[in-house]
């Protein structure tokens, strides 16, 4: 059956998408995860989407769990700051892991305490890294903080065609990190954490940032100006290095930051003015290359959507969705030069490629996929 051209869309908010009851077919669920694997490669799509296979990888790489745990400590430093502060949040994150680890016979992730150090050092430049350039105001409604909104948005697809493939509803389902205000205008915020900072000339025509504008605004019912999308690097930055002589280099390939680099000068020559003129020259680069929202270490970047837009992005959303559930859609694969390092599932690929005995090595990659749960929260120390 072919999906039927939707020439505008409702929506309608669901504040307990566990309380729906839509008859005896079942529910549709979609994430902006989902669409945008679906859009990646159809065919590892099928293995892992929950309207499909519902498989999930059994040793899931460690940089979701430390991306984790850095999105908890922004989200209680910027809510309620229960711990004081981001460095103090996820260590409360890291025992509740543990004791809801150990509580339900599981193993704690290989070389977490490596990945935990990391995030400390990520989260102790964030704070020194906001004093100077500010980290805007969380919006708060009804004495609630908004950070990590859960959002559930039912799609306006017709009854008919639902049924033929075999749903009775339709829900999209974001999360948004935080609702941030700026100069009385409301944004969206999403924290990204990456092997490396970059550039984002597309960002404009982001599905995942569109998405998240769509959503805050109908959630919100009111204006959302756009979003902002922050960038954390994985790494460290070091200290300025000390040449044998014991004066600070002047080299450009140094992993550090201009303020680290001027409290170097300073500590050493009482005034920047008087350190030797490389010095100056390489620390007025190093001002020239960060700004108000960059350093080599963490980015911010703005986009915005006119009504239009978001318009627009809700009408691509329920298309995407009418062909995610759509049983006679064809699973192909999308080869790229990304599937070396984004793809867990390749050589699963080649071998049904190859008519190899596949299936086998899926099952020892893969489980099926548990419900997300937040019970780890239940060990959060008081």
């Amino acid at each position: 059956m072919i999906p039927p051209k939707p020439h505008f869309y409702t929506v309608e908010l669901v504040e307990e998408p566990s309380e729906l009851i839509a008859g005896d077919l079942p529910i549709a669920y979609i994430r902006t995860s989902d669409r945008s694997a679906f859009k990646r490669c159809r065919r590892k799509w099928g293995f892992q989407s929950g309207l499909k296979q519902n498989l999930d990888l059994r040793d899931r790489p460690i940089y979701f769990w430390i991306g984790s745990a850095c999105h908890f400590a922004l989200e209680d430093y910027h809510g309620y700051n229960f711990y004081g502060s981001p460095i103090d949040a996820l260590g409360a994150y890291v025992e509740a892991q543990k004791q809801f680890s150990r509580a339900n016979k599981l193993k704690m992730p290989d070389s977490y305490e490596e990945q935990v150090a990391i995030g400390e050092g990520i989260l102790t430049h964030y704070l020194q890294w906001v004093q100077n350039r500010g980290c805007y105001d969380t919006l708060w409604i009804d004495g609630e903080p908004q950070v990590e909104v859960r959002c559930t948005v039912e799609l306006n697809i017709p009854k008919e065609y639902l049924n033929y493939c075999g749903y009775s509803k339709a829900f999209y389902q974001g999360t948004l990190d935080r609702v941030a205000v700026i100069d009385g205008q409301i944004w969206v915020q999403d924290w990204k954490f990456y092997k490396s900072i970059s550039d984002m000339p597309h960002l404009d025509f982001d599905p995942q940032m569109g998405a998240y504008i769509w959503l805050g605004n109908a959630v919100y019912q009111q204006p959302i100006e756009g979003a902002i999308l922050q960038q954390f690097r994985k790494d460290l930055p070091n200290q300025p290095r000390i040449l044998k002589n014991g004066t600070i280099s002047a080299a450009q390939n140094q992993k550090t930051t201009h303020s680290l680099y001027r409290d170097a000068l300073i500590k050493m020559y009482g005034n920047v003015n008087k350190a030797p003129p490389a010095n100056i020259t390489l620390l007025d680069e190093m001002a020239a290359q960060e700004g108000h929202d960059r350093d080599d270490f963490i980015r911010r970047d703005r986009t915005r959507r006119t009504q239009n837009q978001q318009e627009s992005e809700g009408t691509k959303i329920l298309m995407e969705v009418m062909d995610m559930i759509n049983p006679d859609i064809a699973m192909y694969p999308n080869p790229t030069r990304d599937c070396s390092w984004d793809c867990q599932l390749q050589d699963v690929c080649l071998m049904m490629d190859r008519d190899d005995y596949w299936q086998d090595v899926l099952e020892e990659l893969t489980a099926q996929r548990t419900a997300d749960s937040d019970d780890w929260r239940d060990y959060l120390p008081t």
